[in-house]
């Protein structure tokens, strides 16, 4: 029997074994809350940066994204300005082109009116001779008048021509400076296409590195770990860096590219101007030139005054006899024609009421009142003229089994009957003209 301090013992051993369990169960309860908390701070602290590297790739791509709208946005508007550039440029080649095709056509007009002006001095020393070596007459005192009128005329034809001369001058001038500046002007527009070629190719860098950014963006925000967020934002830089680099780039070129236009555009309005001042030249020389020329057509007039009266009488008689001879040059091929016609005429009615026979050298008869002609089946099988009975006689003519001679016809129907100068025949074909048989042979 045990005593009461050994069950002491017992149960004292037994409880402290309990406690030891129980303290050794919270020990491992606290270290594995410790581990946790460690395990969650990590995470915390990995997903903490792996979100900042997100958000620097995200601002990355945005500033590359911004860099590259303003860019096109200054490419968009240095188009424009390189188009209206373009645009003044051609319309003043055009003008030049027009300018010049005018400076060439007044050029000549002068030339015409400066032409004249000696030889209206010809024609009027000549009427002049005419005039008062001529008797007196109330014709000759009006002469004298438009003579006279004339002559002062031809004193300003000398004086408008003159002014003709210096506008002329004075246009070409303008149009060759003109043209300087238009060459000018166009080889700024030739760099201007080279530099737009430029821009648009550095714009196309900058939007593919803008675009990539952007990728790098995207995929720094799929990334599990900070380390894979690290890389895509490094790289998502690198890309932006290169576009915003492009995009500066692009805003020297465009400056440069507008400056050149305007440069461009300052010379082709110069060229304008200058062309506009030939234009103004141009009217000068028109109204110089239509002056003279009115002088030159006065004096003609006053000249031809003296001579019209004889020249009517000589051009009245000329144009007299020549219709004679037209009238009887006219009867006498009237009556030549009406012989020739009335000679064929009777000549056809006796062909035509002959009683010949058709040969095959021969070729043509007239018979009855039809012209006979001869086609054969050596050329012309006639395979679907369906001629009942065909067959070839030993004079070699085509018939049919009833003995009718195969004859062609438009003139009548198929199967009718028709008297030949080779016997009685039946029409079976067309195709030959009218007023004509046609006899089917074997020749």
């Amino acid at each position: 029997m045990s005593s009461p301090y050994h069950i002491r013992g017992i149960l004292h051993k037994r409880m402290s074994r309990k406690h030891e369990r129980l303290l050794l169960f919270l020990v491992i309860l606290i270290i594995c809350f410790i581990v946790a908390t460690e395990v969650s701070v990590t995470l915390r602290r990995e997903f903490d940066a792996r979100d900042i590297f997100v958000s620097k790739a995200s601002d990355a791509a945005n500033a590359a994204s911004q860099a590259v709208n303003m860019a096109e946005t200054k490419v968009r508007g240095a188009a424009s300005l390189v188009s209206d550039a373009q645009e003044t440029i051609s319309d003043s080649v055009v003008s030049l082109k027009q300018t010049r095709t005018k400076l060439e056509v007044v050029s000549e007009t002068s030339a015409k009116a400066s032409a004249n002006v000696s030889r209206v001095q010809a024609k009027l020393s000549n009427a002049k001779s005419q005039v008062f070596d001529a008797p007196e007459t109330e014709a000759k005192e009006e002469a004298k008048k438009q003579l006279e009128e004339t002559s002062s005329a031809a004193e300003d034809v000398m004086k408008h021509t003159s002014a003709s001369s210096d506008a002329i001058s004075n246009s070409a001038w303008s149009i060759y400076s003109a043209s300087s500046y238009i060459e000018d002007a166009q080889k700024e527009s030739d760099w201007l296409i080279i530099s737009n070629v430029n821009i648009h190719s550095t714009l196309s860098k900058a939007q593919d590195s803008a675009k990539r950014s952007k990728q790098q963006a995207d995929i720094a925000a799929e990334a599990r770990t900070s380390e894979q967020a690290e890389r895509a934002f490094g790289a998502a830089t690198e890309y932006s860096q290169t576009a915003q680099d492009d995009a500066r780039k692009i805003g020297i070129l465009v400056d440069e590219l507008i400056v050149s236009s305007d440069k461009s555009t300052e010379l082709a309005n110069s060229s304008t101007a200058l062309l506009d001042s030939a234009n103004h030249q141009f009217s000068v020389v028109k109204y110089s030139s239509e002056q003279a020329l009115k002088a030159v057509k006065d004096t003609n007039t006053a000249y031809r005054a003296t001579l019209d009266a004889v020249e009517a009488a000589e051009k009245e008689a000329e144009e007299k006899a020549k219709a004679e001879a037209e009238a009887k040059a006219k009867a006498e091929a009237e009556a030549k024609a009406k012989a020739a016609a009335e000679a064929e005429a009777a000549k056809r009615a006796q062909s035509i009421s002959g009683s010949g026979v058709l040969t095959r050298s021969g070729g043509v008869n007239y018979y009855n009142g039809h012209r006979e002609t001869w086609y054969s089946e050596r050329t012309l099988p006639g395979g679907g003229l369906h001629i009942p009975g065909r067959y070839t006689d030993s004079s070699g003519l085509v018939r049919d089994g009833d003995g009718y001679l195969c004859l062609a016809s438009v003139d009548y129907p198929k199967g009718t009957i028709i008297e030949t100068s080779l016997g009685v025949g039946k029409v079976y074909d067309s195709g030959c003209p009218s007023g004509t048989i046609d006899i089917y042979t074997n020749w």
